[in-house]
Formats: C-alpha cells, sequence, structure tokens
C-alpha cells in the first residue's frame, strides 16, 4: 500500500515539474521584520528514522529552539522516539504531498531533493535545499537519466541549496551546476569528548558503526579487514553499532563479540572512548560524523578514503586512510595503527583538536546566521488576488492560519482551480473532509488544471447530491433508506473508483448503525483488497472487530491505518483517524 502511494506522489511530482515548464527560479524580496520577530523555521522531512542526515536535522532544529527560533518538523512519519525532539511534530497523511503540511512560516527547509518544489508551490516562504548527499552525486551512474533531470529540475527550482562540505559543494557544482553554502556539521562536544565514562572490558576492541542492509557503508568490508588478521583476532575483540536490529543471529557471526542496536548518544560516546580503534568502511559519505565524534573522544580512526572524510582528513596525522571496498587496505592500516603507540598517541592529539573545529558551539552561530539571512525575504507573488473568482471568505476558514496559507497558494499557484477541505460534522464522533472547489482562475486554460490545498474550511454549502442526502438520512437515524440510495449509486456505476470506495465505507456505516456486524465484517474482508490504501475501511474494520468482541484482533489493522494517516488522496475521508482509532484502543 505505501509503495503505492509513494509511486503516485512520485508521478504527480513529475507532472508538475513538467508542466511548469522551463521556468526560471523565482525573484524573492526584501521583507521588513519587526526585531522582536520570533523567526519560524520548517524542516520537511521524507526520513525520520535512525540515520545520521536525520540526527544532523534534528540536532539544527532543537538548538535553534535554544536560540529563540521556533521550529517545526513536517513528514509522513509518527513521531521519532529515538530522539529527544524538542520542535513541533506534525505528521501529516500519507497520500498528501510533504508541502500540503506546511504552516505559515519565515523560512522552509527541504531535506531531501524530491519535495524542493512541493515547498516551492505553497508560496509561504523561501525554500533551502539541505543537501547532505545520496545516490544523486555519489552514484549518478546507477540512476536512470529521466530521474537526474527529474533532479536538476528540483534543485533549479531552490532558492539557496546549504550543504554540509565543499567536496559536496563541488559535486552540486559540477554534476548540476547547482551554486551552494557550505556549513559543516557539528558535534555534540558535551557528550562527545575526551573526559568521561570509559566501556571497561577484559580484552581490547575495535569499534565499528553503521547498518549492514546498506551496502555504501561499508560494513561487510570491515568484518573482511578484521578476519584478515588472525593478530588482530586474537588480541582484539569486534564490536558492533547498528542503528537497526540484524538481519542474522549472532552466532551466524561469531567474530563480532557484541552488537548494540539503537544505543544512546552517550552509550556511543563511553564505547568510542574505550576502543582501541574506530573503523569505518563507507564508499561513500558528504560528511562523516562518526569519525569526528571518534575523534572527539580520543579513539584514533582508520577510514576508507571517502569525500566526506576527506573534508578534514589528514592523511597519517589526524587518521589513517585506506583504500575504499579494500578490506585488505584497511586491515593493513588498522594493524599499522595498533602496532605503533608512538603514532597513535600522535593521532589522537590531532584528532581531538580537529574535533574541537565541528562542535555545535563552533558551527551553530553559522547556521543561524545563514538561515535568519534568507529569512529575510519573501516569495514574489505571480497571481493577484483580482485574478481568481475566490468562493470563500475568510469567516469560513477554522482559524487564521488555513485562511493565510490558503491565500499564499493563490498569488502562487500556476493552477486554474484551488480545492480545499470543507470539514462536515453531520455524523456524531465522526467529521470527515471532502475536497471542494474554493477558488476559479477568472482566465483559466484549457486543461482547467486543479491546485489541492490542505486547508480546512467549514461547510458553507447546502447538500445538493444524492450522496449529500444519504448523509442527512443517516445522520437523521434513517439508515435504511441511506444503505437503499447508496446501493442504487454504487450500482449505477459511474463515479471514480476513489468515490466508490465513498459509497462503501457509508455502506458498511449504515450496517454498523443497524446492528448488521457481521454483514458489515464481510463487506469489509471484499472492500480492503479493492481500495488497500483507503484507510476509512482500516478504522471501520477495527470498529467492527471491537464491536464483534474481537478486537485483539484489529491491532494490525490500526497499525497500518496509524501510519498511513488520513485518507486525503481520497474524495472524502475520516478527519483525524488516529484519534478514532486510539478511543477504539482505550
Amino acid at each position: 500500500m505505501l509503495d503505492k502511494l509513494r509511486s503516485a506522489l512520485q508521478l504527480k511530482r513529475k507532472n508538475d515539474l513538467r508542466n511548469d515548464g522551463n521556468r526560471l527560479k523565482r525573484e524573492l524580496e526584501r521583507k521588513s521584520l519587526d526585531p522582536k520577530h520570533r523567526l519560524h523555521i520548517v524542516f520537511v522531512m521524507n526520513q525520520v528514522g535512525i540515520w545520521g542526515g536525520v540526527k544532523i536535522v534534528f540536532e539544527q532544529a532543537d538548538r535553534l529552539i535554544e536560540k529563540g527560533f521556533r521550529v517545526t518538523i513536517i513528514s509522513r512519519h509518527p513521531f521519532p522516539e529515538w530522539f529527544p525532539l524538542q520542535a513541533q511534530y506534525i505528521q501529516i497523511p500519507y497520500g498528501l504531498d510533504l508541502g500540503q503540511g506546511i504552516p505559515t512560516c519565515d523560512l522552509i527547509v527541504a531535506t531531501y531533493y524530491d519535495h524542493i518544489y512541493e515547498c516551492v508551490q505553497t508560496g509561504i516562504a523561501p525554500v533551502v535545499y539541505f543537501e547532505q548527499g545520496d545516490k544523486h552525486l555519489f552514484e549518478p551512474e546507477k540512476l536512470e537519466e529521466e530521474q537526474l533531470q527529474f533532479i536538476q529540475k528540483q534543485l533549479d527550482r531552490a532558492d539557496r541549496v546549504l550543504t554540509v562540505s565543499h567536496q559536496v559543494s563541488n559535486l552540486l557544482k559540477d554534476m548540476y551546476n547547482c551554486d551552494s553554502t557550505v556549513i559543516h556539521n557539528g558535534i555534540d562536544s558535551q557528550i562527545f569528548k575526551l573526559s568521561g565514562h570509559i566501556l571497561k572490558r577484559e580484552r581490547p576492541y575495535i569499534l565499528m558503526m553503521g547498518n549492514e542492509q546498506i551496502a555504501f557503508k561499508g560494513i561487510h568490508d570491515v568484518w573482511k579487514a578484521y578476519l584478515h588478521s588472525p593478530a588482530i583476532q586474537a588480541n582484539y575483540d569486534l564490536i558492533w553499532i547498528t542503528p537497526v536490529k540484524p538481519q542474522f543471529s549472532p552466532q551466524e557471526k561469531p567474530w563480532i563479540s557484541e552488537i548494540y542496536v539503537n544505543p544512546t548518544q552517550q552509550e556511543i560516546a563511553d564505547l568510542y572512548r574505550g576502543a582501541a580503534a574506530f573503523v569505518s568502511g563507507s564508499h561513500y559519505e558528504s560528511f562523516s560524523l562518526p569519525v569526528i565524534e571518534a575523534m572527539a573522544c580520543g579513539c584514533p580512526v582508520v577510514s576508507t578514503r571517502n569525500q566526506g572524510v576527506l573534508e578534514y582528513a589528514v592523511e597519517g596525522s589526524n587518521i589513517l586512510l585506506a583504500e575504499i571496498g579494500d578490506p585488505e587496505s584497511l586491515s593493513k592500516q588498522l594493524t599499522w595503527l595498533l602496532e605503533n603507540p608512538l603514532p597513535r598517541e600522535n593521532q589522537i592529539v590531532k584528532g581531538l583538536e580537529t574535533a574541537a573545529r565541528f562542535s555545535w558551539k563552533a558551527v551553530l552561530p553559522q547556521v543561524e546566521m545563514y538561515y535568519k539571512e534568507v529569512a529575510g525575504y519573501d516569495p514574489v507573488p505571480v497571481n493577484s488576488l483580482d485574478e481568481w473568482n475566490i468562493l470563500l471568505h475568510e469567516k469560513d476558514f477554522l482559524n487564521e492560519e488555513e485562511h493565510r496559507r490558503f491565500i499564499k497558494r493563490l498569488l502562487h499557484s500556476n493552477k486554474d482551480k484551488i480545492e480545499l477541505v470543507s470539514v462536515y460534522s453531520l455524523i456524531e464522533n465522526h467529521s470527515f473532509g471532502r475536497w471542494e472547489t474554493a477558488a476559479v482562475r477568472k482566465q483559466p486554460g484549457s486543461r482547467m488544471s486543479v491546485d489541492k490545498v490542505y486547508s480546512l474550511a467549514r461547510n458553507i454549502k447546502s447538500p445538493e447530491s444524492d450522496h449529500d442526502a444519504a448523509i442527512g438520512w443517516l445522520a437523521q437515524g434513517m439508515p435504511e433508506e441511506a444503505y437503499r440510495l447508496w446501493q442504487r449509486l454504487i450500482n449505477t456505476n459511474d463515479s471514480s473508483p476513489e468515490q466508490q470506495g465513498v459509497y462503501t465505507k457509508w455502506l458498511i456505516l449504515c450496517l454498523i448503525e443497524l446492528e448488521r456486524d457481521e454483514d458489515a465484517l464481510h463487506m469489509l474482508n471484499r472492500a480492503l483488497p479493492k481500495y488497500p490504501d483507503y484507510t476509512d475501511l482500516y478504522y471501520l474494520y477495527a470498529l467492527v472487530l471491537t464491536l464483534l468482541g474481537k478486537g485483539s484482533e484489529a491491532a494490525p489493522v490500526i497499525g497500518i491505518a496509524k501510519l498511513v494517516g488520513d485518507a486525503a488522496h481520497y474524495p472524502e475521508f475520516f478527519l483525524n483517524s488516529s484519534a478514532l482509532l486510539k478511543k477504539l484502543q482505550q
């Protein structure tokens, strides 16, 4: 189901860029800010799982809050419990563009290239693309030409580009003719430092880190390097830190002495301080944070010669470098380091000096100054409000924020019609939203293209359709009449598949009202394979199971529904489905 939603969103992104043509980068204009104004930054994130790049964004967010900024994180995923995030967190439905969840703010930071344009489309604020590197920079030969062109168009739309190393900045320029500003990543010098608790073990150990399932991390190369030297095996254990549980049992790889799955930052620092050496086998990195963290804890490092490490590596001084993808080279350098105590001690000293340049204390003022400078601009509108027939007034919106977002889209949209979500509260405890027209361009193009804005407005229209009449009957306690009408609407078969799914949902609600729970369950079992991405049906499935005394069987269904969120990619959907599901679990 998630793959289907991702594919649909990716197709929409490509179509939006294609329809936008070869439009030049938009203009920005200076805006006046009250000196007392608290700048609001929104970070838009594809991923919030346990990744180094995600950690950097979260660290930035929380430290900016300490500096007086207001910070919001937008993602489709549930709140990341693994990080003590202080920023406001908004989870938007999986079927929507990430841009749809952006509140009014002073600056938008897109953290992956594929959602730059949808952030720009909102017209809300300048968009900074924060580039931390991926396959499009380090393995472009593995991407199709169409995908490379898509990336180029996305980068062209960013108002500014920020990246973490000069190595990446040079790649952006060489490959995509994209100018960027470089501000290095920072480390927490209160955690990653020379003094502190040291992990004590009977035998000295070599430390490694990374997700085995990600090939470019070179985890297998480090294993092979360790196994290549009988002397190292005889005298040193191997400890592995991984962000996710391994897909094998420890017995399958007995040479790994201990595995730490997603330890705390403090535990990682303790492991660095106690290690005889830290080994990184990465094939590529933008700015290798674990290497700097190890240096800060007084742990000598052997690493591959990847581009991220080269940002600060001085071979033979603060680090020993091996060839990429060459376990024998890694093993040779590691052996030399362990057998030469004096150079090893010198390397520790130089590593500490290097790490001191990359503390958050040194880096954060640069980040703060950069964001403040860009936030001092606003996108120049491409439309005037006079170009639209606007069907709603400010009082019709749920709050001022929703109205401001709508106005921003009117001023910046290149489409002919704007739809937003009208909120209906006709059924007790089950408010639902419906996509409805809010504005139409006075001189539309021939295609009547539609721009959807996830802004909530009160329903101000009187029921007009048979579907509305059926909802009215159900609300008035007449489920038999409503059921017959929805059955007729389904049998006419002249509506879209998505609308048919909506009718099916209401049929099931009628059956529940009629206390025909077994019939409702039978209909759900037929409907879910047909509409696997309609989370309203997942909620009803969990509800029916609960009514039948089988609530314990609903857990998998509830988990899926919570992950996907409201079914806002359908014409009509329950609002705040997570609250409905939570109520079922009480």
